[in-house]
């Protein structure tokens, strides 16, 4: 009995842990200005349709390390063009249903002029991802090379 008792309990915990809400990650959300390397990159084909947007940081001053599946040169749509915000609240006023650009960004259609925290970029490196072949190796790292400190 006692040990049925002690397994319930530990079950119990294990449970409780498990579904207890992410708190640190979904509340508290506040401005975070301590983090200004952290940019939201858009990636857009040879014709300039956007095809998808990743996160990602700078590493030196020309390099930003995002993920290999963001600047798949192998995808069917291979991206040709990366274009970086570093902005606190990309897109915060970007319009989907009418597809109205943000106005205080030009996400996600362009660099407003001027702006030193946008940049656009076609130096995209995927070194080898190949969507998990290879497993635990499946190399998932990017890096896109800036024209411009």
């Amino acid at each position: 009995m006692r040990k049925v008792v002690v397994s319930m309990a530990t079950l119990l915990t294990a449970l409780a842990i498990g579904i207890t809400p992410g708190s640190a990650v979904t509340g508290n959300v506040v401005d975070d200005f301590e983090h200004p390397y952290v940019g939201l990159v858009a990636f857009y084909d040879d014709e300039g349709e956007f095809l998808w947007r990743c996160s990602g940081a700078l590493i030196t001053d020309r390099v930003f390390l995002t993920a290999g599946h963001c600047t798949d040169q192998d995808a069917e749509e291979s991206p040709v063009l990366a274009r970086i915000w570093f902005e606190q609240n990309v897109g915060g006023a970007f319009d989907p249903v009418t597809g109205a650009e943000d106005p205080n960004t030009g996400y996600p259609n362009r660099c407003l002029e001027g702006d030193p925290l946008c940049v656009e970029s076609t130096l995209l490196f995927d070194f080898g991802f190949d969507n998990g072949a290879g497993f635990p190796n499946i190399r998932d790292f990017g890096l896109i090379i800036l024209p411009e400190d």
